[in-house]
C-alpha cells in the first residue's frame, strides 16, 4: 500500500515540475538545500529519483539544470555532488 502511495506521490510531484516553472523552481530549492544541509552528499541518478520523488526526466531537468547552474558536478563514479566539494 505504502508503494502505492509513493509511486502516486511521485508522479504528481513528476506532473508539478514539468507542469510550470514555478513548481521546477521549488524542486530546485529543494534540492539545493538537500546538499547544503548534508555537506559530501552523493547521489547517482537512480538513487536523486528516489530521494526527492521524481520521476525520471523530471529528475534528470533538476540535475542537469543544477549543473548548468555550477552548483553540481558529476563525479567519476556517475554520482552527482556539489560542485565546491
Amino acid at each position: 500500500m505504502k508503494r502505492v502511495a509513493t509511486r502516486e506521490k511521485r508522479l504528481a510531484t513528476s506532473k508539478k515540475v514539468e507542469e510550470g516553472t514555478m513548481e521546477f523552481e521549488a524542486v530546485l530549492r529543494r534540492v539545493r538545500s538537500e546538499f547544503v544541509e548534508m555537506p559530501g552528499l552523493r547521489v547517482t541518478p537512480a538513487q536523486a529519483t528516489r530521494l526527492w520523488g521524481l520521476e525520471g526526466e523530471a529528475c534528470q531537468a533538476v540535475i542537469k539544470a543544477l549543473i548548468d547552474a555550477s552548483f553540481l558536478r558529476w563525479t567519476p563514479a556517475g554520482a552527482v555532488t556539489r560542485a565546491e566539494s
